[in-house]
C-alpha cells in the first residue's frame, strides 16, 4: 500500500511539474488600452506577434481604450497573474496617470517583462532660429526671467515636467505654452510662438528642412537625429522619455515571468519589430526583465515627486 501511494505521489509531481513546464498550453490576451491606430497599438500589435512566434501560442490582442489609457491599465491589474493576460502600457497610464488621478492601480501592480519602445525627447528649435546649440539655449534662457518659451502639454505632462526639470537644475526660469501636440508645437516653433520644444524623433525628422535638434534627453546617443545626449551636456539626471512596456498583473510565477520574458527579448531582436520601430523613427530596444522594471521605476519616481513636489497629485 505504502509503495503504491509513492508511485501514485511521484506520478502526480510528474505531470504537475510537466504541467508547469508547458507554459504557455494556451494563447494569451495582449491588451492595448488605446483604440486601433497611432504608434502605441502599431507597436503593442508588432511586439505581441512576435512574441507569439516565440512562445508557439496566438495572442489575442484586446484594445481597450478609454481614460487615457487607464482602462486597460486597470483591466490589466485586475486580470489573474497566471501568464495568459498581458499588454503594453505607455507614460502617461503606467508612469503619469497613477500620481494624478485615482485609479484601482499603481506601478506595483505590474510586474515589468521588457521595454517596447523608449522615445527619449529631443529639444527642438526652428531651423531659422539664433539657437543653434544647447549652450545657446541656456544662454538666451539666463539673459532674463521669460525669455524663452517652450512647449508643454500643460501642467504635468510629460514635455512640462522635463522642461521644469531642466530649468531647475540648469539655474533659469521659462515659461511654458500649452498646445496640444507636436504637430501645434512645430508650427509654434516656425511661427516663433515659442523658442524650444521637446519633442520625438518622428516629428523631428518628419520636418528636417524646418526644425534643428539640438540635445537629447537620453544617456545614450541615437542614431538619427546625431545629437548630444543631455547626460554629455552635464545633466544626466534630466532624461525623459516617452516609453511604453510590457506588464503583467503583479504575482505570476517567476518561471512563467522567466518564458515571457525571453519571449519579449526575441521579439526586440526581430526584424518585423525593428521595422515597425523603424516606421515611427524610434530607436531600437534591449531592455528586458529586472533591468527593465528598475529603469522605469526610476522614471514612475522622478515624475511622482515633481508632481507631489508642485501640488499636481490627485486630490
Amino acid at each position: 500500500m505504502l509503495k503504491r501511494s509513492l508511485i501514485l505521489a511521484a506520478a502526480l509531481a510528474m505531470t504537475a511539474g510537466a504541467a508547469h513546464a508547458e507554459y504557455p498550453d494556451k494563447g494569451l490576451s495582449f491588451i492595448v488600452p488605446f483604440p486601433p491606430g497611432g504608434a502605441s497599438n502599431f507597436i503593442g500589435r508588432a511586439i505581441a506577434t512576435e512574441m507569439a512566434t516565440d512562445l508557439g501560442q496566438d495572442i489575442t490582442v484586446l484594445n481597450k481604450a478609454g481614460a487615457a489609457g487607464t482602462v486597460g491599465g486597470a483591466d490589466i491589474a485586475r486580470a489573474t497573474p497566471d501568464g495568459y493576460t498581458i499588454g503594453i502600457l505607455t507614460s502617461t497610464p503606467l508612469l503619469m496617470k497613477p500620481h494624478t488621478a485615482e485609479l484601482p492601480y499603481d506601478l506595483s501592480s505590474f510586474d515589468v517583462v521588457c521595454r517596447a519602445f523608449d522615445n527619449p525627447l529631443i529639444l527642438t528649435v526652428s531651423a531659422k532660429s539664433d539657437i543653434t546649440s544647447f549652450e545657446d539655449l541656456l544662454a538666451k534662457a539666463k539673459e532674463r526671467a521669460g525669455a524663452v518659451k517652450y512647449y508643454t502639454e500643460g501642467p504635468g505632462s510629460l514635455q512640462d515636467i522635463a522642461m521644469s526639470d531642466l530649468e531647475s537644475k540648469a539655474g533659469y526660469k521659462a515659461i511654458g505654452v500649452p498646445m496640444k501636440g507636436h504637430q501645434a508645437a512645430v508650427q509654434n516653433l516656425l511661427s516663433g510662438v515659442i523658442d524650444v520644444a521637446p519633442l520625438t524623433a518622428e516629428a523631428v525628422l518628419g520636418n528636417p528642412d524646418l526644425l534643428r535638434p539640438i540635445a537629447i534627453m537620453s544617456e545614450e546617443r541615437v542614431e538619427s537625429p546625431d545629437v548630444p545626449t543631455i547626460a554629455e551636456l552635464g545633466y544626466a539626471d534630466v532624461v525623459y522619455s516617452l516609453t511604453g512596456a510590457i506588464v503583467t498583473p503583479k504575482g505570476v510565477e517567476p518561471a512563467v515571468y522567466d518564458r515571457l520574458v525571453k519571449a519579449c527579448g526575441a521579439a526586440q531582436k526581430s526584424a518585423g519589430f525593428t521595422e515597425t520601430l523603424t516606421k515611427f523613427s524610434m530607436p531600437k530596444v534591449s531592455e528586458t526583465g529586472e533591468k527593465s522594471a528598475q529603469s522605469i521605476e526610476k522614471q514612475y519616481n522622478t515624475i511622482g515627486a515633481y508632481i507631489q513636489k508642485n501640488g499636481l497629485g490627485a486630490k
